[in-house]
């Protein structure tokens, strides 16, 4: 019997071509088959326990004597409000009004229910996740399906989409459910919205708004439904480009409306230099677009991960993000061509994934923010492997059939080998991890009477995950935590009075990511870069100055001397009384938090290098 794959055409109207292929990709079942395997794939992550943020969650829950009541239920995704406690979680060298707060209620609802129904039940919480990925898998598959019925590349696609390991941080990560969440329901908006102006459901009209305003209220990812509803407008919609867009009215009413109370609300982010806020700074997001787009859309189509970028040094940093653009553009460049003898559909899909990366240039390229983009990814990508198959079969001369087969091999080597092996291997990956900024979180002194100062760790999101990892146990904490400096370079302690040290760090505080202390060579590829750039996390925008004092509890932090980007060089830390008062520690790889012994007057010590530079025990 003949193999026959149907060439997707777009809706409506009959397939244009047939192409030989298995007919197991056009089976009934396979958006279950599909969601089935997304899920077997991340099964091992049922045995991870709570992971960064989601310590947060169990402390916001539960509230804790010393970092604070219980938050609401509907806002468990709100960060670095919390300098005014004794146990500070956000540094000394923060901007006044830093703030991380993120407008998820349905996924802060999510994890109520995850600490209400099973608290202590960790494979339950990580069960509920990975359904809500098994149904994002299917509405995925079923999408294709609906947009190109008969079509192997709408199988070819939930296949790709189901294997992805974009999915692994969203599957196996409490606290990131919530892009799963919100792409579900952006998934759903889509169909309603297609069902409604295709087969003209009545219901559609206003289930479509109501699914888009769900995924709104999951997560800020819910802007991705938005994308794709655009998209499907300019590109599969008929009619008028007034009367397309006109069916977008009532989601534009939902969206605007989340826009206010977004921003009356007071939900975002102020005062780090990670994010960026769009209306806020468009020409300062504009130009972080140029670089961050193409490490994301490279990452969904095959290499490298966008994360990897994070691990360079300043010198390959600039490279790669030079490689990046040239890469993305010859990316583009072909699409072209390849889209100019693709149906709509694969166009639709195309545009979609295209302008649901767009905010998420607002912060860091990760993998983690790719689920919404691996969307259209997957589509044009198995369009792109059906052209490819094509050419190869009868494509024409010798030669160009060799590249094809030889783009081909790559391509299904990277989403059907690698991707699948990656995202099933993602729990280890994630378990050391949480081993590393959490692993030390038990050897934080918990003498509810102690003054306890930290003088240097890697980064600050460690430090300030120490205390919420111990709280979340149950543990007490310190009566106060002051943290001096994190980096990963040495520092010198010189103590100039009884109640005095003066700090210097290599290079001075905050120092640039990917960069190294003067006379120093910093190594191409190193994970010490990805710490120096989540201390960026908590770097306020304006500048340091000589001079300027900051009081954290009963010490005075002064910036003795500055760099010449406007950073702390110098600083002095001055208490009330002598230093043999408190209790210091310092941060060890591996081991946590040990006593440091505090220098005599006149005296300096030094503390080394920081990072992990050498495995763990």
């Amino acid at each position: 019997m003949p193999r026959v794959w149907h060439r997707e055409g777009g809706p409506p109207g009959p397939e244009s071509s047939e192409i030989s292929g298995p007919r197991w990709l056009l089976h009934p079942s396979l958006p279950a088959a599909a969601a089935l395997l997304g899920v077997l794939l991340c099964l091992p992550g049922l045995g991870l326990g709570p992971m960064l943020d989601d310590h947060y969650h169990r402390v916001m829950l539960e509230g804790h004597p010393q970092l604070g009541e219980p938050k609401p239920i509907t806002d468990l995704f709100a960060f670095g409000e919390a300098s005014a406690s004794p146990v500070s979680l956000v540094p000394w060298w923060a901007a006044d009004d830093l703030r991380f707060r993120f407008f998820r209620p349905l996924a802060s609802l999510s994890h109520a229910l995850d600490y209400t129904l099973w608290p202590d039940t960790w494979a339950a919480m990580h069960a509920q996740s990975l359904l809500w990925l098994g149904l994002v898998v299917f509405a995925a598959a079923a999408l294709y399906r609906r947009l190109a019925p008969g079509s192997a590349v709408a199988a070819m696609a939930a296949l790709l989409f189901a294997v992805d390991d974009a999915h692994a941080a969203p599957a196996l990560w409490l606290a990131n459910r919530s892009a799963l969440m919100s792409l579900f329901f952006g998934i759903l908006a889509v169909t309603f919205h297609h069902r409604s102006r295709r087969d003209e459901w009545g219901a559609g009209r206003w289930a479509a708004p109501l699914a888009l305003a769900l995924a709104m209220l999951c997560g800020e990812s819910g802007l991705a439904g938005g994308a794709y509803l655009l998209a499907y407008a300019l590109v599969l919609d008929r009619g008028r480009l007034s009367e397309r867009l006109g069916a977008l009215v009532p989601c534009t009413v939902v969206g605007v409306a989340w826009a206010l109370h977004y921003r009356l609300g007071g939900y975002g982010t102020v005062g780090s230099a990670l994010y960026v806020d769009p209306a806020a700074e468009p020409l300062r997001f504009a130009a972080l677009l140029v670089d961050r787009l193409p490490k994301l859309i490279l990452g969904q189509f095959g290499f490298p991960p966008p994360d990897v970028f994070v691990f360079l040094s300043e010198g390959a940093g600039r490279i790669g993000s030079g490689l990046a653009l040239l890469a993305s553009v010859g990316l583009a460049v072909l699409a072209w061509r390849m889209l100019n003898r693709q149906a709509t559909t694969v166009r639709f899909f195309a545009l979609g994934l295209l302008l649901s990366a767009l905010p998420l240039c607002a912060t860091l390229p990760s993998s983690r923010l790719l689920a919404p983009v691996s969307l259209g990814g997957s589509f044009v990508l198995a369009a792109l492997l059906v052209d490819l198959w094509r050419t190869v079969v009868d494509g024409g001369g010798r030669v160009w059939r060799g590249l094809a087969g030889l783009a081909l091999g790559t391509l299904v080597f990277l989403h059907l080998v690698v991707a699948p092996i990656t995202l099933a291997s993602s729990t280890g990956q994630f378990r050391q991890v949480e081993r590393y900024f959490t692993g030390g979180s038990s050897t934080l002194p918990d003498d509810p009477s102690a003054s306890v100062v930290l003088v240097n760790a890697p980064n600050f999101y460690l430090v300030s995950l120490a205390p919420v990892a111990q709280a979340a146990s149950g543990e007490s904490l310190p009566a106060e935590l002051l943290t001096l400096s994190t980096g990963v370079y040495g520092v010198e302690y010189e103590r100039t009075d009884e109640s005095t040290l003066r700090i210097r760090p290599d290079g001075g505080f905050l120092l640039p990511p990917g960069h190294a202390p003067p006379g120093q060579q910093p190594p191409t590829f190193d994970f010490r870069h990805f710490l120096q750039m989540a201390d960026q996390l908590y770097r306020r925008p304006a500048a340091f100055v000589a001079g300027e004092r900051i009081r954290r509890g009963e010490a005075i932090l002064e910036i003795v001397e500055v760099t010449s980007d406007g950073r702390p060089s110098v600083v002095d830390v001055r208490f009330a009384t002598p230093l043999e008062g408190r209790q210091w520690i310092q941060f060890v790889e591996w081991r946590g938090f040990e006593p440091w012994a505090v220098p005599a007057v006149g005296e300096t010590v030094r503390i080394g290098a920081m990072g992990p530079q050498r495995r763990p025990p």
